[in-house]
């Protein structure tokens, strides 16, 4: 992982804000993308509730609403429409404007991403990205795509101290995913460049030998009071999983208490491993352009 002194950390931002002015030039004239509009991101960012957006332990499930819920509006007034974008001082921007906290306070992910300018690029036509959309529970599937600029570094790292066990997740300049909607889950699939190792624990010491494991897959459910239940699963030399409770405010456990029916019941469904056929490619960005 890379650090920043607060001077190159200025001037990085600076450079950032002057590439992506001039990529928006390039945007309207040479792609179809959408970019979506700050204020309709910032509204959708304040209509999520039910738990701390800031903590870093619910970054997954907030970025699945916001994208799945812009997918949703965008879909509604134009359901064939081209992939949207969401550049990377909106997203951050919009997040500090509606939690009303400095932008120190937001979790680290989220200032890794801006460091490096990333952007999100959404296709959100189902139809187009499921071999059979009408097929079992699917509400929803999006092919989402993470890019930032060639002259960043290849990939950002951060450490989340606050899982159980505590994770270092790597994100490679391109990460490719799908994001789905089941009529009870949330998942995100077909991971391709990110993975991560377990940092404390049992398993944090057998993965200081083994090194990182690729993330395939992460999928969660909800409890009635906004409790969330997380399966991943991942593989390095052998497979793994890791289940984990995560309760609104933010804070975990490993596992789920023996003491919660609804958790565990949750638990038992998300055991189940994914088993959908994706078609389509990974949409490409627009404010990247050269």
């Amino acid at each position: 992982m890379f650090t920043l002194t607060p001077a190159i950390a200025v001037l990085r931002r600076a450079g950032l804000a002057v590439l992506l002015v001039l990529a928006q030039g390039a945007f309207a004239e040479n792609c179809d993308n959408r970019q979506v509009d700050a204020r309709e991101l910032r509204g959708v960012i304040a209509s999520i509730e039910g738990y701390d957006i800031t903590a870093t332990t619910n970054q997954g499930r907030f970025v699945a609403d916001v994208l799945l819920a812009l997918a949703a509006e965008i879909h509604a007034r134009d359901p064939e429409g081209p992939p949207f974008e969401i550049g990377p001082e909106d997203f951050f921007d919009s997040v500090v404007s509606v939690a009303g906290i400095d932008p120190d306070e937001m979790p680290i992910g989220f200032r890794r991403a801006r460091e490096v300018g990333q952007v999100f690029v959404v296709d959100y036509r189902t139809a187009r990205l499921v071999d059979d959309a009408a097929a079992g529970d699917i509400e929803q599937v999006l092919a989402v795509s993470v890019r930032w600029p060639d002259d960043g570094p290849d990939h950002y790292e951060f450490e989340d101290t606050d899982a159980s066990p505590s994770v270092r997740v790597r994100y490679q300049r391109a990460v490719d995913y799908r994001l789905v909607r089941l009529s009870d889950r949330i998942l995100y699939d077909a991971i391709e460049g990110l993975s991560g190792r377990p940092t404390s624990g049992g398993l944090g010491a057998l993965f200081r030998m083994l090194g990182r494991a690729r993330i395939q897959y992460s999928h969660f459910a909800f409890a009635e009071d906004g409790t969330m239940v997380a399966y991943s699963r991942g593989r390095r030399m052998f497979g793994f999983s890791i289940l984990t409770t995560v309760r609104p405010d933010g804070s975990t456990a490993r596992g789920v208490p023996g003491d919660r029916e609804d958790l565990q019941t949750l638990a038992e469904r998300l055991s189940r491993p994914p088993d959908i056929q994706y078609s389509g490619n990974a949409p490409e960005p627009c404010l990247l352009l050269p």
